[in-house]
């Protein structure tokens, strides 16, 4: 299968979704879908685990740092089951990055 998003390797096109579809916000914003604050790529937690704060700001670098972490933990768990081995890398980049 073409890859559409000319990105070599699976977890550079999953972050490249997610900075795509979240974009980068430096400033904590109220979640849309309600409780709490969020900021850089849709973080509602700081690198530490705790909520965001209504002031609480991030730097574009801090943000790359975060979304690599956590979404390598998320994908981790997403690439235990049995049927994302059998999806095409674009596939598996868009089901990592939910």
């Amino acid at each position: 299968m073409p890859n559409p998003l000319s990105i070599e390797t699976n977890t550079r096109a999953r972050d490249s979704l997610l900075r795509r579809f979240e974009g980068f916000e430096p400033k904590a914003y109220p979640r849309p879908e309600g409780g709490g604050y969020a900021y850089g790529y849709g973080f509602n937690y700081d690198a530490a685990g705790r909520d965001v704060q209504p002031n609480a700001t991030i730097t574009k670098q801090q943000a790359e740092s975060l979304l690599g972490i956590k979404a390598e933990q998320h994908a981790a768990k997403v690439r235990q089951d049995p049927g994302f081995k059998m999806l095409p890398p674009n596939a598996r980049a868009a089901v990592e990055s939910f």
